[in-house]
């Protein structure tokens, strides 16, 4: 089985990350460690041998991240803002560093990103926040209501990061495709984006009829 050992410092970070890759080719799955884990957690608990089959097919590919959750959600000196910032950095460096990364190495254009615990957080807010760019979500055991770690508090900053919230509120159209197509067991959705001109929206306070 390929196993490679990445590190770069970050320049969306201004530290060092690192990323642990198992297997050769196939989907790209983002692996997000627990609140104690590391990029080497998967591997310390033998996942990479449970999937061997799927790893070794060329069917997967894993990418087991490094966390910066001491200095954002888990800092309690900070300020919660403070905090959900240092996460949005994360998230820059996950789309604009991790990913163009893992395509360098393995142009399958099919992206999953999974975690347990808070690293199903992590899993659900970026791929809620990059519907476009990431194709499946799979979450166990997860939190995905922030604002549990910041006391109840929100600002815009706290309100971006999530998923709770965000997604409640989500009207742009093709976000809105993307997200549906990429849950489970989805066929078809009823947006039929590019084809409808008018929608008739039926509540307790009446019909309204909208038109493109």
């Amino acid at each position: 089985m390929n196993h490679e050992h990445h590190n770069w410092v970050s320049p969306s970070l201004g530290r060092e990350m690192h990323i642990e890759v198992f297997g050769h080719a196939g989907a790209r799955m983002l692996v997000f460690p627990t609140t104690l884990g590391s990029c080497y957690e998967w591997r310390d608990r033998h996942m990479h041998e449970v999937l061997a089959d799927h790893l070794d097919n060329g069917w997967l590919q894993m990418f087991c991240l490094d966390h910066v959750h001491d200095e954002s959600w888990y800092n309690k000196q900070l300020h919660p803002g403070a905090r959900a910032w240092r996460h949005l950095q994360y998230d820059q460096y996950l789309s604009t560093e991790v990913l163009p990364f893992t395509e360098g190495m393995n142009r399958n254009p099919f992206v999953i990103a999974t975690g347990a615990s808070f690293g199903a957080y992590h899993a659900a807010c970026f791929g809620f926040r990059h519907p476009e760019r990431v194709h499946r979500i799979i979450g166990l055991s997860g939190m995905y209501d922030v604002k549990s770690m910041t006391e109840g508090y929100s600002d815009l900053n706290v309100y971006s990061c999530n998923p709770f919230d965000f997604m409640r509120h989500e009207q742009d159209p093709a976000r809105l495709s993307a997200q549906l197509s990429r849950r489970a067991g989805v066929v078809e959705h009823g947006l039929f984006l590019g084809l409808t001109t008018d929608l008739i929206v039926a509540s307790a306070d009446g019909v309204e009829h909208r038109t493109a």
